[in-house]
């Protein structure tokens, strides 16, 4: 089951998903956010169990990221994304 994890979205322009990496949060892209804030809207998100994204109590699998990262997607209204 996918978990719709807390998002932001900055900017307008074409969609742009920034994913942080391992022992991150989204603030990872503060710095960068206003330079491509003026060309994209950017979509950041908290992976499960980093940030303010709750954790899983279960092993996590790629396809479990991918179904979060689609349901994030859907809650913002964006079909495709870079």
């Amino acid at each position: 089951m996918a978990v719709l994890p807390d998002f932001t979205l900055t900017g307008s322009g074409p969609n742009l998903v920034l994913v942080h990496s391992l022992a991150a949060d989204r603030h990872l892209w503060d710095d960068v956010l206003p330079a491509l804030s003026a060309s994209f809207q950017v979509l950041t998100y908290d992976l499960r169990g980093h940030g303010r994204a709750l954790a899983d109590p279960n092993p996590l699998t790629f396809d479990d990221l991918a179904a979060d990262l689609r349901a994030t997607l859907d809650a913002a209204g964006i079909e495709r994304a870079h």
